[in-house]
């Protein structure tokens, strides 16, 4: 009687292994899908982060593109002046003249605007000139900044035009053009 009694504890201890066994590989295998949806969910989430990030990657690139044209629109360097009043939207072409020259000659004055103007290539341009052309038909590159950014690394080129009036003081003639702004990301 004692050897069945053994027995049957022998063989409780086994089904109750067997039991534990299968209770520790569910375990195991509802860890696993969990884990495994934890991982599915943090790939989704970087996704749409990443997405997020160009999203306003791209707004910041609008707006430091607006900002750059409009600093370009009322630089008091080339601004129309008449009787110490600046008028709106005007650029001067003499102004304009002596600004290239003076940049092209000074270092300090590129940098400065290197800085200002980063990754930039500004043409200001006359469309419509009672006269004839005060500027050359391809325009006058006020600030060329895009040496600075290696070819390889730019990803994304955004031009921006805005009209502007282009006084000339010597013919006392104003005429319409346009600044172009073509800025690399």
């Amino acid at each position: 009687m004692k050897q069945k009694n053994i027995y049957f504890k022998n063989q409780i201890k086994k089904r109750h292994n067997r039991k534990s066994q299968l209770k520790i590989g569910e375990s195991i295998l509802v860890l696993m899908i969990f884990f495994i949806l934890l991982v599915l969910g943090l790939i989704f989430y970087a996704k749409i982060q990443v997405h997020l990030n160009e999203e306003e990657k791209d707004k910041y690139q609008a707006k430091r593109i607006i900002d750059m044209a409009l600093a370009v629109k009322f630089l008091p360097e080339l601004q129309c002046s008449t009787q110490a009043t600046e008028e709106f939207d005007c650029i001067d072409l003499a102004k304009l003249e002596s600004f290239e020259k003076v940049v092209g000659e000074n270092l300090l004055y590129q940098r400065y605007y290197a800085q200002l103007f980063p990754n930039a290539k500004i043409i200001i341009n006359q469309s419509f000139s009672p006269r004839g052309e005060a500027l050359s038909e391809s325009g006058k590159i006020l600030i060329d900044n895009v040496y600075e950014l290696d070819p390889t690394k730019r990803a994304s080129l955004t031009i921006l035009s805005l009209p502007v009036t282009l006084y000339d003081p010597i013919m006392d003639i104003n005429s319409f053009g346009f600044i172009t702004l073509e800025a690399y990301s």
